[in-house]
């Protein structure tokens, strides 16, 4: 498989999720599509597109919030099911939208059986390594998290007015409602991108590029590399609600532009969309 108080005189508040109903299964589809350049001089240009699905199973409902089963589609290939131990995962959804692993233990069993399965040791844990494409060695059944948080809709949060926040923008700002079609809303925000953060990943792209290639690069000269960078960008999200106020689709824009030292701006546009497709139950 391929994050100051507001106040307003009246909120439109939206549930968590319907989907967290037990009882029901969604169809998680993430599609990401980015596009790059590099000017002026020669420069580059270039493209990518990726397309990936989680299925979510409501299975339980306590107290403490919902119980969610994830696990692949199941058209998913025996690789695929073979390289992603970390599901089916078991997760308990608290209504405030932080996440709890539930069957810790059974992924750890996981983990184990997998790395013996490629004649790994744990030492191979945290490196990466590069197939048909680089990826980073995970040991840790607390990734099954982060997987999982790549495909949720973040409903939690949003409600007209609401101060929103994203892990990439440099502070957050009140979610706008607009109308929707057929008698749904839109909630819509727009963000400063941080520029620290975007400077951080482009290091660790490096240090990852140099990994794989075998050539040592340290820290302290991958990070003097990019201190001189401007960086400047926006983050605008939007969700898309039905008419009963569930949000069945995220929309997340993000556009950077570098200026490095030498006279050249890199920029990049990546268009990130989650879209939950109800499973009729067989």
């Amino acid at each position: 498989m391929k994050l100051v108080g507001i106040c307003v005189a009246l909120l439109t508040i939206v549930p968590i999720s319907a989907r967290a109903e037990v009882g029901t299964t969604h169809e998680i589809v993430r599609v990401q599509d980015t596009t790059f350049a590099t000017e002026p001089g020669p420069g580059s240009r270039g493209s990518t597109h990726d397309q990936d699905a989680i299925i979510e199973r409501a299975v339980g409902e306590t107290d403490a919030g919902v119980e969610l089963e994830y696990d692949l589609p199941k058209e998913a290939s025996k690789n695929e099911r073979a390289a992603t131990w970390q599901l089916p995962a078991l997760i308990l959804k608290r209504p405030d939208g932080s996440m709890q692993l539930l069957n810790e233990p059974e992924l750890r069993a996981r983990a184990e059986k997998w790395l013996k399965s490629a004649h790994w040791t744990r030492e191979v844990c945290g490196h990466l390594i590069f197939t048909w494409n680089a990826f980073r060695i995970e040991c840790d059944p607390q990734s099954a998290i982060t997987i999982v948080r790549a495909f949720d809709l973040g409903g939690a949060q949003v409600r007209e007015g609401a101060l929103y926040r994203d892990s990439g923008a440099l502070q957050g700002a009140p979610l706008v409602r607009k109308p929707g079609p057929d008698g749904g809303a839109i909630y819509s925000v727009e963000l400063p991108v941080d520029p620290e953060q975007v400077r951080q990943q482009r290091v660790e792209t490096d240090l990852g590029v140099a990994e794989i290639s075998g050539k040592k690069l340290d820290r302290a000269d991958a990070i003097k590399t990019h201190a001189s960078e401007r960086i400047s960008g926006t983050i605008t999200i939007d969700f898309e609600a039905n008419s009963a106020g569930e949000i069945w689709r995220r929309t997340r824009l993000t556009k950077i532009e570098i200026r490095r030292p030498d006279g050249q701006t890199e920029s990049q546009r990546s268009t990130e969309t989650l879209e939950s497709r109800p499973i009729p139950a067989s």
